[in-house]
């Protein structure tokens, strides 16, 4: 059985790579996440999966599952703000529109040769909330490791009216539904627990 190793320093991909019922560990792959000139979003975090994968030091029989995220609002990307006054900049921006989040998985094996990515795009339709909404928002839950200043599992989705997405999970931060095909596909064998 390949070691797996989880690419990610993010609590959120934690708790869903513990939703697989199989051991890993995690390693914080520390990369520029800028965008290139003329890179579209999407080519963007396909990129940037693969740059965490690459980053991370592990044994050549280890499956690397690495993940990126980004929030774009027309022709804007929202990555992660730091700071309040970004976070709030965003969400006002976001206010009454329809974004994309994209999702990308990398899952590689150096050994094996063995290599799968793709990409999950979520609509997300933001409420037009007000203003107090969003100062309340983030003086409670401080979302400012996440991209596009929204986190869904917290009180998030109160600035939301609807979520579409072939993958319910990516909106997260990590296509559990994909990760669960490559895994097996890899022979990692996925224990269910009931």
């Amino acid at each position: 059985m390949h070691p797996i190793l989880l690419a990610s320093s993010s609590p959120s991909r934690l708790k869903l790579m513990q939703k697989m019922n199989i051991a890993f560990q995690t390693a914080s792959p520390n990369i520029d996440e800028s965008q290139l000139p003329d890179e579209t979003s999407y080519d963007m975090v396909c990129r940037l999966a693969q740059k965490k994968a690459q980053a991370v030091v592990a044994m050549p029989e280890t499956l690397i599952v690495a993940s990126d995220q980004i929030i774009q609002v027309d022709s804007k990307i929202l990555g992660k703000p730091n700071d309040y006054a970004h976070a709030f900049d965003q969400l006002n921006f976001c206010r009454g529109k329809i974004a994309k989040s994209l999702t990308s998985l990398y899952v590689v094996c150096k050994k094996t040769g063995f290599s799968r990515t793709t990409c999950v795009i979520t609509k997300i339709s933001y409420r037009n909330f007000r203003t107090t909404d969003i100062k309340n928002y983030l003086q409670t839950h401080r979302p400012y490791e996440c991209a596009g200043s929204i986190r869904i599992e917290t009180d998030g989705h109160l600035l939301i009216s609807a979520l579409s997405s072939d993958d319910p999970y990516a909106i997260y931060g990590l296509p559990l539904l994909s990760l669960t095909t490559y895994l097996l596909e890899a022979g990692i064998t996925i224990p269910c627990k009931i």
